[in-house]
């Protein structure tokens, strides 16, 4: 089936529709946390924590959602994330209009509640969109799914930065506004598709875990995508530290609040070129080899943004880093393929999920800290010499696992029973 033919599936339509017009809105409010707790505090710390609140439900809640998302009525739990979040933003737009004395308090409590709910509806909606297409049109729905996360987010980021500048209450509004929008396309589809597939036996919590500790189980036993999921853990910290930089820094330099949202939306630009040229490098070279440049490419462009505070040169830097990104997942994602039985291959993508992200919701904290202490000329540096350290490591370390095979004696034949397959989702970027 083609992606035409996808397209013609009304069901689909809607939920992409909705989720999309939510996730444009989601990405506006959270660029402009940030903007806005700068510009009635100062504080770098204290926008690091309200980031850090935004983060920290993806960490906590991924196996708790998907245990939601295969027990409940996908639907039903979709349209209370979004109704949930309709007051949030409701409220932070009241509370920012009429400037009241314990905004920064709701702020901190409405992004995580946000954070939460994001992961809740990003699991509900992956497992929703099996209900709503036929097996022929499953590939085309996920390519257009993956294909809405870059982009919704740089027009997000876009959008509810420029907004800001033209009244600071406005990106809340208008995420208000996603919320109720996505409402109503979700009222639209039929609420009979969206029932949770019969299983046998009770519902077991337990079993979800001992699913999650076969995928960090098997993840080890793989030494390149151990090394490669713990490295891009490391690095997606201090990517956050980076987005902190550049709205500090814009904050500091007078930039319009437009042009800090159009630096950090040049990393979605650069994911989709990336994800163009990814399978043609991976055609062509191993996914090692693929893997160690990127990290290298990754040390040059931190470089670059160290170097300067010219918004073109950042946003260029910050492009390269969205486009690298890409190259790399998709080289770690072949290899998983290749060397992870169908069976548990699911679990082991949670398992990379979870170590690729572990330790996002402390890069805003440190990083807040860091500019508060050292300034953003000096953390930049400091970003730029982490990363050239994990580069090193990164090619020492997969230069002496070459040859070291796939691992895969270190799992026992009784992990390669059939499972029903979880999907798990990460938040940032």
């Amino acid at each position: 089936m083609t992606s035409h033919g996808v397209l013609h599936n009304k069901q689909f339509l809607w939920l992409w529709i909705g989720s999309t017009v939510s996730l444009v809105g989601t990405s506006g409010a959270h660029i402009a946390y940030p903007l806005l707790v700068l510009t009635l505090s100062g504080s770098p710390v204290f926008a690091g924590w309200v980031a850090f609140a935004v983060l920290l439900p993806a960490i906590l809640l991924q196996v708790p959602a998907g245990l939601v998302a295969d027990h409940s009525n996908r639907r039903h739990v979709m349209l209370g994330c979004q109704a949930v979040g309709a007051l949030g933003a409701a409220l932070v737009t009241i509370g920012v209009y009429y400037n009241v004395s314990f905004l920064l308090a709701v702020l901190l409590m409405v992004a995580f509640v946000e954070g939460s709910l994001s992961v809740v509806f990003t699991v509900a909606q992956v497992a929703a969109i099996r209900d709503v297409v036929s097996e022929e049109q499953r590939a085309s729905a996920f390519g257009w799914y993956e294909t809405q996360q870059p982009s919704s987010r740089l027009v997000g980021r876009a959008i509810g930065s420029a907004l800001f500048g033209v009244t600071h209450w406005l990106p809340f509004a208008v995420n208000f506004a996603s919320y109720v929008g996505t409402l109503g396309t979700l009222l639209l589809l039929r609420p009979s598709r969206f029932e949770p597939r019969r299983q046998s036996g009770r519902p077991d919590a337990n079993s979800t875990w001992v699913n999650v500790s076969r995928g960090f189980r098997w993840v080890w036993s793989i030494p390149f995508v151990r090394d490669a999921a713990l490295i891009v853990g490391a690095l997606n910290a201090v990517f956050q530290v980076v987005i902190l930089v550049v709205i500090v820094a814009g904050h500091d330099a007078n930039w319009p609040s437009w042009m800090v949202g159009m630096v950090l939306a040049s990393t979605g630009v650069g994911g989709i070129l990336g994800g163009l040229v990814a399978p043609r490098l991976n055609r062509r070279f191993p996914p090692r080899l693929v893997f160690a440049a990127g990290t290298a490419c990754w040390a040059l462009f931190l470089l670059m943004f160290a170097t300067t505070t010219n918004a073109g040169v950042v946003a260029l830097a910050w492009t390269g880093v969205g486009a690298v990104g890409a190259v790399t997942n998709v080289a770690v994602s072949v290899y998983l393929v290749e060397a992870v039985p169908d069976a548990v291959f699911g679990q082991a993508v949670g398992g990379v999920a979870m170590l690729n992200t572990m330790a996002v919701p402390l890069g805003p904290i440190v990083g807040g800290y860091l500019i508060d202490a050292w300034g953003t000329r000096a953390t930049g540096w400091l970003l730029f010499c982490a990363t050239l350290a994990v580069a090193i490591f990164a090619n020492r370390r997969l230069r002496a696992n070459r040859g070291g095979g796939h691992g895969l004696a270190l799992v026992s034949g009784d992990q390669l029973d059939p499972d029903d397959m979880n999907r798990q989702q990460s938040a940032v970027r």
